[in-house]
């Protein structure tokens, strides 16, 4: 059998199984829509929640790049070498 007959077969079995009663095709519908629906909104926080943590790590690093800036000035303008 060819991919191709395989294909059309499936789907022929799922058209007359939907066909058969309003009561599944309103099942389906509903779990189908219900489904995309909880997909789309953990995408959607997924990507909310990346991005938040990102920008919270980004400004961890830079103020700990100014403490470190900050704490090593006094070293650096007195050309304490040892002390840095």
């Amino acid at each position: 059998m060819s991919p191709a007959s395989i294909a059309r077969r499936l789907f022929n079995l799922i058209r007359a199984y939907l066909r058969r009663s309003l009561r599944r095709q309103l099942m389906f519908g509903f779990g189908g829509a219900t489904l995309l629906l909880i997909l789309t909104s953990s995408y959607v926080l997924y990507n909310q929640q990346r991005q938040a943590l990102y920008l919270d790590t980004v400004d961890t690093t830079t103020s700990l790049a100014v403490a470190l800036a900050n704490s090593s000035s006094q070293w650096l303008l007195g050309n304490d070498v040892e002390g840095l």
